[in-house]
């Protein structure tokens, strides 16, 4: 079950938390306008917003299929 999800983003780099002129890092947000569920994701190297948006997507979908919609 797939549900529709907004996603959205919140860079480190305008709070200092970026140094160099590699990737952006800050927080990746997920929320599903059907069930009213929120998450948000802390990126970092290793672990960007691309695989947070797959994490994201997928507990989104647990917590859907837990609240049984």
């Amino acid at each position: 079950m797939s549900a529709l999800i907004v996603f959205g983003f919140r860079s480190s780099h305008a709070k200092g938390g970026q140094h160099t002129n590699g990737p952006d890092y800050g927080i990746v947000t997920g929320d599903c306008e059907i069930s009213g569920v929120k998450v948000e994701i802390q990126t970092r190297p290793g672990f960007g917003p691309l695989k947070a948006r797959d994490l994201i997507e997928m507990l989104i979908d647990l917590a859907n299929q837990e609240m049984g919609k």
